[in-house]
């Protein structure tokens, strides 16, 4: 075959995929189901497989979150790999065509495959990647995991009298010692109402 040696400054990119593992452990669940919520400006947002999936996109521009445990299982591999891939959400983003010739007018590839150009991707979503409450009750899935049917009822169910009756009404309801319980069950919710932000430490990236 003839050799043809071509500059790299000529190199042209037609797509690129801008990807992250984000690290969330056993929240993983949890955040899955706060980016189904998440309203990105001029993007729907569709789900698949009980949020193991999350797509936000348009005509043009597709950003997609995923767990990727669940992933490599279902491509069967190695159980190293599984390990290592449990609680991370990969994000890949698909920038259009416009955003590439924003960065790079003629969509050089050596311009377009920096760190520089990942930063100006993900800096557009990572402000939307911000999560106020787990839910309207601020109940982790982990929480409800581990614990027993009653235990989530009673709090929810305590919860819901809270913010019709307020704390003033519902001391007709219990008991001192009852009241004492839920109230416990209520602190725990205070101690860690809200998801940790998806976020990026590009000083980590070379």
């Amino acid at each position: 075959m003839c050799k043809v040696n071509i500059d790299k400054s000529e190199w042209r990119a037609k797509r690129i995929d801008v990807c992250w593992n984000f690290q969330v452990g056993n929240k993983l669940t949890d955040h899955m189901k706060q980016l189904s919520l998440k309203k990105i400006p001029r993007m729907n947002t569709v789900t698949y497989n009980q949020v193991e999936t999350v797509i936000s996109q348009n005509k043009s521009k597709r950003i997609q979150f995923y767990d990727k445990e669940k992933e490599c299982r279902d491509k069967k591999c190695s159980p190293e790999v599984i390990g290592r891939a449990w609680g991370l959400i990969r994000m890949e983003i698909s920038p259009p065509d416009y955003e590439m010739k924003e960065y790079s007018t003629s969509r050089q590839a050596e311009k377009l495959l920096t760190k520089e150009f990942f930063m100006f991707v993900t800096r557009k979503i990572i402000p939307h990647l911000v999560f106020q409450i787990v839910n309207e009750h601020g109940i982790t899935s982990d929480w409800i995991m581990s614990h027993s049917i009653n235990k989530i009822e009673t709090l929810i169910g305590f919860c819901e009298l809270m913010q019709v009756y307020g704390m003033g009404g519902i001391r007709g309801f219990y008991k001192e010692s009852t009241l004492d319980n839920r109230m416990k069950l209520v602190d725990i919710l205070k101690n860690n109402p809200c998801l940790p932000s998806l976020d990026i430490d590009y000083s980590l990236i070379g």
